[in-house]
């Protein structure tokens, strides 16, 4: 879907958890609508990596991912999930 644009970086001001969970929800979407969902994990992590954002992605060097990892948007997903979203009580 060429005419479909891809979700806007995420935020790194304010509510980073808040932030996390918008941008998050609107890359799933755009990984469905877009059709990125049925390829191969490299592929949809890389997108994941473009989506995101620059700051976020050095934080992603921070989180301790194997190279394997890093090739699987569900593994990234949970380590940033785990990173900006508190734990609750």
């Amino acid at each position: 879907m060429e005419f479909l644009k891809q979700p806007k970086e995420m935020e790194m001001t304010g509510d980073l958890a808040k932030n996390w969970k918008k941008f998050k929800e609107n890359y799933q979407l755009y990984v469905t609508a877009s059709g990125y969902y049925a390829r191969d994990k490299p592929v949809q992590a890389a997108v994941l990596l473009h989506c995101v954002g620059e700051e976020p992605r050095e934080i992603i060097k921070t989180l301790e991912l194997s190279p394997e990892e890093m090739r699987d948007p569900d593994q990234i997903l949970m380590k940033l999930d785990a990173h900006f979203v508190p734990a609750s009580n």
